[in-house]
């Protein structure tokens, strides 16, 4: 197994730091992590250059910076989004960790400064769980649905259906506005009846949310 650091590359405005690695692997595939290093493995075995596969994978990279850009601006070291609005951060010295908001103002008690964001994800996942537990039976119950497990988790898109009917939000769906958190519910809870984005879908999905193609625009910005 090989590992090649390289030089930084552009991205969408963003510099990707990539890194190359060589194993015994049958096909090539990319990895592009929320610090924005991208990782290409390749086979140890193979015609093909690291150059080609990311030129013929440009597309698909640059979907995925915009995505983790999008997650990441939920979050700064001022501030934080909570349900649309900017919410300050003011953090305190403690011995034990804790997260209050009160007043818009997010109170975060850290023994250090570096648990700071992993104390405000742990705080952001505990709110989304709230959301999505009383939306998606809801909603399962007007589109006529049955999902499997529903999960919070880091992601870099905002909600997942699996094949198997599995629900999976992004820890950070709580950042969203109401009405876009509600319809990226809405959109994953359809996933179950049309598993593609097909005009069908879309015909389900326009029934019970006029706005959706505003609301795509919005989530995809």
């Amino acid at each position: 197994m090989m590992l090649e650091t390289r030089e930084s590359i552009k991205v969408a405005g963003k510099e990707v730091r990539l890194q190359i690695q060589r194993k015994r692997v049958r096909h090539a595939y990319l990895r592009l992590g929320p610090d924005f290093t991208l990782r290409l493995v390749i086979p140890l075995q193979t015609k093909i250059t690291p150059e080609e596969i990311l030129e013929k994978k440009r597309r698909w990279i640059e979907e995925k910076v915009g995505e983790v850009s999008r997650m990441r601006r939920v979050l700064t070291e001022n501030y934080v989004l909570l349900e649309g609005r900017h919410v300050n951060i003011k953090e305190l010295p403690a011995n034990k960790p804790e997260v209050r908001l009160e007043r818009r103002i997010l109170h975060v008690y850290v023994p250090h400064h570096s648990h700071r964001n992993r104390l405000i994800s742990k705080f952001l996942a505990a709110r989304t769980r709230e959301l999505v537990s009383g939306l998606v039976p809801k909603l399962a119950r007007t589109l006529h649905v049955q999902y499997g497990t529903l999960s919070v988790r880091e992601m870099k898109r905002w909600g997942q259906c699996t094949r198997d009917g599995d629900l999976r939000f992004s820890n950070k769906l709580i950042c969203l506005p109401s009405e876009l958190a509600e319809y990226v519910v809405l959109h994953e809870l359809v996933h179950l009846k049309h598993f593609n984005h097909s005009k069908a879908f879309f015909k389900e999905i326009s029934r019970h949310c006029a706005r959706y193609k505003d609301l795509d625009q919005e989530l995809s910005m």
